[in-house]
């Protein structure tokens, strides 16, 4: 047992509670107290915040003279912790002192109020639990709306420990979980959208550290937007971690995937694909696992008979910790852990196929042949960060973006949509066009005073424009949403 320092007494104690940690054997108990405590420290000293720790079984208490509220929101950003609770610190000889203070700290808090008195006891004591409590309740009655067991508006804590005692009234959640560091490393393929980010959050809290994998299929468009929604994750969460992410240049699959010819399946084959990059960067660097934000039937690529396949083209342990749940779910989590995207680009499945199979078999998987210099190739052109180097990286590409600010006027305009979607609305003078299309066009558009591609969200439409850039065109980018809401008018070049 720790014992306190007398010192301590006039510094503001928060006890911080586990669960998960308190079912090992001693061994690795004190193993994960200690790892707990560890990234406690990181996270507190990432706000400039003072700490000091004491430990006991089942508890370890923190003493910092910070803000109440900035040392709670650090604490309870720590995987692990299970509840954190500001108290005031007593020594006692009796129950009475402890009655007399209790008095003192809650009878403003139970005036006109329902309340309730919770004593824990640890240490051999005179009296028991219940006998503190109702000694407790029956000196704040007076003044209270009376006692209410089942529902009360104000609880009155009472932690007892030998011989003391703290006082508290607020109970702030953690992420619980177990310690980030104390399980095996995993690796995450992630797409800057909603749900990958939450899978990545739910292994997390399983103490897995979790690097991630970004394939890159506009960048730096695309690379930007989901750089800084995993800088948020990071700063959040990622208390005793640095993390790698590896971001995968996309764009020779983009262009094989969207050709017409290569494969027959390209809205699982790209799956399978990001399979094979994240199966080969797991077995080079040690990873004990992949971690998808796949749920079952979400999108096409995602039935059980896809998952099936899927599964069965490589050999490293696949994890999908968002398998069971629905959408609303996943999105309100996402939100919850701050890491909802700020923008969405749209997702890869409208570049790949508009009519996307949901039955794959596996030797039709098979027959698509993902080759090891294609993979090769992707890997080669990888770029690693340290999530720690993220921020500076970001200013480096934002200044980069493709996305059309305001047409010059006589721009070819290309509308990547389908034909269903373009018949319904297109721009006037749009070329309604297909990515697979686009290095045939090049000859013509070279000609042109510029091209401006759109489509629903923007995702195909900045592929289209990196493709078109690489050609040495002038190519902008945009969303149905910009060209709706244009009042300026853009005069498209109909020569084509």
């Amino acid at each position: 047992m720790t014992h306190f320092i007398t010192s301590m007494k006039s510094i503001p104690v928060y006890i911080v509670r586990y669960s998960e940690i308190g079912l090992k054997g001693p061994h690795a108990r004190s193993l994960m107290e200690r790892k707990l405590i560890s990234n406690l420290k990181v996270s507190l000293a990432s706000r400039g915040l003072d700490f000091s720790f004491t430990r006991e079984p089942g508890r370890i208490f923190l003493w910092s003279s910070g803000p109440p509220e900035e040392v709670e929101d650090a604490v309870s950003r720590v995987f692990g912790v299970k509840s954190v609770s500001n108290a005031v610190y007593m020594d006692f000889n009796t129950s009475e002192e402890i009655t007399g203070r209790a008095v003192e700290l809650f009878s403003e808090g139970v005036k006109g109020r329902k309340f309730a008195v919770k004593v824990r006891r640890s240490g051999s004591h005179n009296f028991t639990s219940k006998e503190l409590e109702e000694e407790i309740g029956s000196a704040l009655y007076d003044g209270s709306a009376g006692v209410d067991l089942g529902n009360p508006e104000f609880v009155c804590h009472v932690e007892v420990r030998d011989n003391r005692s703290f006082f508290y009234s607020t109970i702030r959640p953690g992420p619980g979980g177990l310690p980030l560091g104390s399980e095996g490393k995993l690796v995450s393929l992630m797409s800057g959208g909603i749900d990958s980010p939450v899978a990545a959050w739910m292994m997390l809290r399983r103490g897995c550290p979790v690097d991630a994998i970004f394939i890159a299929l506009a960048h730096p468009v695309d690379t930007a937007q989901f750089l800084r929604q995993f800088a948020g994750l990071y700063e959040n969460w990622y208390f005793g971690l640095d993390p790698m992410v590896y971001v995968v240049d996309g764009s020779d699959a983009v262009e094989r995937l969207t050709d017409g010819r290569t494969f027959r399946f390209p809205n699982v084959t790209f799956k399978k694909i990001l399979y094979r990059l994240a199966e080969k960067i797991a077995t080079n660097a040690g990873y004990f696992g992949i971690v998808t934000g796949e749920s079952m039937g979400q999108v096409s690529s995602q039935t059980a008979e896809n998952l099936f396949a899927l599964s069965r083209s490589v050999h490293h342990n696949i994890l999908r910790p968002l398998v069971g749940m629905d959408k609303d779910e996943i999105t309100e989590m996402c939100r919850k852990i701050g890491a909802f995207p700020e923008t969405s680009l749209g997702e890869f499945c409208a570049i790949f196929s508009a009519e996307p199979i949901t039955r794959i078999t596996e030797e039709e998987l098979e027959s698509e042949d993902v080759s090891e210099e294609l993979i090769n190739k992707m890997l080669e052109k990888t770029l690693k960060l340290k999530g720690s180097q993220i921020r500076d990286h970001l200013q480096s590409i934002e200044g980069r973006d493709t996305r059309l600010t305001e047409p010059k006027g006589g721009e070819t305009i290309l509308d990547l949509r389908n034909a269903e979607e373009y018949r319904k609305w297109h721009f006037p003078g749009a070329i309604n066009a297909r990515l697979s299309d686009l290095r045939s066009m090049g000859s013509a558009l070279k000609d042109s005073k510029g091209v401006i591609l759109y489509c629903s969200k923007g995702l195909q439409s900045a592929a289209g424009a990196n493709i078109l850039i690489r050609m040495g065109i002038d190519a902008r980018y945009t969303n149905t949403d910009y060209l709706k809401r244009k009042t300026v008018s853009v005069h498209p070049d109909d020569s084509l």
